[in-house]
């Protein structure tokens, strides 16, 4: 019995073992075969007049042919020319033939599955498109060049847009000033020295309280003609102008007039 047992468990591992050693190829030719052929028969002629006003000026001898493998180098070529008229010709023609085989071979077990795998896989495409010409102008250089050449600057206001504002404003009944908005930069206006420094803060201050007097005298015309309401907006206006103690009286002003009259 042990004998017996012994012995089929040798034999079915050598079964078993012959069995996974049995392997398979599989082999499969693929050939490829090409032919390509191309003429190419160009024709140019040109006319140019006396001056140069308008011609008819001859072209590139046409595209190069996508078959045959084409060689610019290899087609001959003839022209002439005769004072204003010229005349060429370029002829040729080729062939290309190429032919590749390949034999792909897999390997499988016995009663096993295998595959083969012929092509590119790309995840992504990058390329790079070269552009000759001019840089596209933006908007803003424009506008800078045409101030330029009318001789103004970015942030200064004309003088015609300025009296028509003006006499908008003061149609309206209001005060306003218009001024030129200056930039920061010194690079636009250059330096100015202590004094012109000085001298325009001083100016700007005698404006600011030119401008608060306006405001005041229109909002005691309006207190005396008994419109609190208006005057109200008037001192208001003169106190967002004004500084230090000015504005707080300004400001108490405007408080009290926020208050209803007795006589109302």
């Amino acid at each position: 019995m042990i004998r017996f047992l012994i012995s089929s468990l040798l034999g079915t591992s050598i079964l078993a073992t012959q069995l996974w050693a049995q392997q398979v190829v599989v082999s499969t030719p693929m050939h490829t075969v090409g032919d390509s052929f191309y003429e190419n028969i160009n024709v140019g002629f040109g006319f140019v007049p006396r001056g140069n006003l308008a011609a008819i000026r001859p072209g590139n001898l046409g595209a190069p042919p996508p078959f045959g493998n084409f060689d610019p180098g290899s087609s001959p070529a003839i022209g002439f020319r005769n004072g204003p008229f010229n005349f060429n010709l370029q002829a040729g023609h080729g062939s290309n033939r190429t032919f590749s085989s390949v034999t792909p071979s897999v390997v499988i077990p016995n009663g096993g599955t295998g595959a083969i795998f012929s092509g590119s896989q790309r995840p992504f495409v990058t390329g790079v498109v070269p552009v000759v010409g001019n840089q596209g102008r933006a908007y803003l250089f424009d506008l800078v060049d045409r101030l330029k050449a009318e001789g103004k600057q970015l942030g200064q206001v004309s003088t015609a847009s300025q009296t028509a504002r003006q006499d908008s404003h003061a149609a309206e009944g209001e005060v306003r000033t218009t001024r030129p908005i200056h930039s920061g930069s010194s690079a636009e206006r250059g330096d100015l020295s202590l004094a012109e420094i000085r001298a325009q803060q001083a100016a700007a201050a005698n404006q600011v309280s030119a401008e608060v007097a306006v405001w005041v005298e229109r909002a005691r015309g309006a207190e005396q003609a008994g419109k609190r309401g208006a005057a109200r907006i008037y001192y208001q206006n003169a106190a967002k102008r004004a500084q230090g103690a000015l504005q707080r009286q300004l400001n108490a002003k405007v408080r009290s007039l926020q208050k209803p009259s007795t006589e109302e």
